[in-house]
């Protein structure tokens, strides 16, 4: 068994996740002609839920993407944070108390 970092195992979770809601959303938007028609009958009542033209759904897909890269930058500067604070309880060190007036 390879042993790897539960961190890459969280990025390529995270990668997987990512991917497959954009495949079930590209799924979703497609609708076989003549499978059910009473939608057709119906245009006036129905909705639907996924954008009407690509500037839209390539707007929804840069928006998720920056969600997520942005969750990556905050997991990795979160990791620096708790190394940093791990050496620092390593080395023993303990910062002075400082007396605020009150």
């Amino acid at each position: 068994m390879i042993k790897r970092k539960p961190v890459t195992l969280v990025i390529w979770l995270n990668l997987f996740i990512f991917i497959f809601i954009c495949f079930n959303m590209n799924a979703i938007a497609q609708v076989e002609p003549g499978k059910d028609d009473s939608l057709i009958e119906n245009k006036e009542k129905q909705m639907i839920a996924f954008p009407g033209n690509i500037q839209e759904a390539t707007g929804i897909y840069v928006f998720l993407g920056w969600i997520w890269i942005s969750i990556f930058i905050l997991i990795y500067v979160l990791r620096l944070k708790v190394r940093e604070a791990d050496r620092l309880y390593r080395l023993g060190f303990d910062p002075p108390d400082i007396n605020l007036p009150s």
